[in-house]
């Protein structure tokens, strides 16, 4: 199982509530690409920023995308 599938399945099963989104992960930048089709979705996206800062899986930051606004970047935030 490559990177990018096993990131996708763990998302899937950590936050069930964001429904259909596809991903894109730049290993160079570290950065995972979450495109959403729905703008509720969106937003429940951005709720769970705080959990998605906090995971230690190698991605420095994620880009939340919709067509209709601008993209939001989370960045991930080290605890030691």
């Amino acid at each position: 199982m490559n990177f990018a599938l096993a990131i996708t399945q763990f998302f899937a099963c950590q936050f069930p509530g964001w429904g259909v989104c596809h991903f894109s992960f730049e290993p160079e930048a570290k950065a995972l690409y979450i495109y959403c089709q729905a703008a509720e979705k969106r937003n429940v996206i951005l709720e769970n920023a705080p959990a998605l800062a906090s995971l230690d899986i190698g991605i420095e930051k994620y880009v939340v995308v919709h067509p209709d606004y601008l993209d939001v970047v989370i960045q991930n935030i080290r605890i030691n």
